[in-house]
């Protein structure tokens, strides 16, 4: 029989935090990482972003205004960023590409001649970002678990990005290493994740859900990146509940302290939950409000 072990630190001792259907939502004791178990095949993941995905989070299958407003904000807080350690980017990559609003802003903020490649699994919002010519060319778009992409000419990446995806991938460790294989010896990595830590939502209704296949904690993301050879250059709190990384390679792996305690987890989890009904309904009728003295 296969024990059960922990993609991170290979730890074998669970704590469930939640049901989600069929899937137990397992805690490693000792190193805090949060995975479903059993994880969904990678065939049927594909499946589910091909066709589900898009409509399940967003009710809309086409692109929308809101969609690209959404993203145009999550770009805006990324470029300024990546400029402080660039001042030139030759080609780059977007795991999750979506409508390629990121690229389409790596092209703005680096020059058009910037080569723009974007993954993305959904084909309308693919084909949107190449007929938007955010994706710099048709055999740039690619449609494809990350650890299948391979070059003939051994092409590597000036900047790379992966924007919420990681939590959607169903082996992030191998995710991790092919990414840092693309990536050129000085190239900048890109990843935002939301923070375990800093949840939203209600956890049962909004935050543990089917399609995240795991749960990062800035601690437990920061030991994956230094796993994969990942050195951080900068750290980053976005829109209040995400952690962020820009990295490059590693010269030499860090030293990390000891790891978050699980039960401390798990206690400021059911903390949150038990206050998140109180927080909502003061930030709701704070909203109304507001909208009627100033609007």
């Amino acid at each position: 029989m296969n024990t059960k072990r922990c993609l991170l630190c290979q730890g074998e001792t669970f704590y469930t935090v939640a049901k989600i259907q069929k899937y137990d939502l397992s805690m490693c004791t000792k190193c805090t990482f949060l995975s479903l178990y059993p994880l969904p095949t990678e065939e049927e993941l594909q499946r589910y972003y091909t066709a589900q995905y898009r409509t399940q989070i967003s009710s809309a299958e086409a692109v929308s205004s809101t969609i690209l407003a959404a993203e145009q904000a999550r770009s805006d807080r990324i470029i300024p960023l990546v400029r402080l350690h660039a001042s030139k980017i030759k080609n780059c990559l977007d795991i999750g590409c979506s409508t390629g609003t990121l690229l389409k802003n790596i092209n703005d903020g680096f020059g058009k001649e910037v080569e723009c490649h974007g993954l993305e699994f959904n084909d309308n919002y693919r084909k949107y970002a190449v007929s938007k010519a955010h994706i710099s060319a048709d055999e740039y778009a690619y449609n494809m678990p990350i650890e299948q992409l391979h070059f003939e000419n051994k092409i590597s990446f000036d900047f790379i990005s992966l924007v919420h995806v990681l939590e959607h991938m169903r082996n992030p460790l191998s995710a991790l290493e092919s990414i840092w294989g693309l990536l050129s010896d000085d190239g900048l990595f890109y990843i935002e994740v939301p923070n375990l830590k800093t949840p939203y939502g209600s956890l049962k209704k909004n935050y543990f859900t089917i399609y995240h296949l795991h749960y990062f904690s800035d601690k437990t993301l920061r030991q994956f990146l230094n796993k994969c050879g990942f050195e951080v250059l900068e750290t980053k709190v976005q829109a209040r509940t995400s952690i962020s990384f820009l990295c490059k390679k590693a010269i030499s792996q860090e030293e990390f302290g000891e790891n978050d305690s699980y039960k401390d987890l798990v206690k400021r989890l059911r903390i949150y939950e038990m206050v998140y009904p109180f927080k909502n309904t003061v930030f709701v009728i704070a909203r109304y409000f507001y909208r009627k003295v100033f609007k």
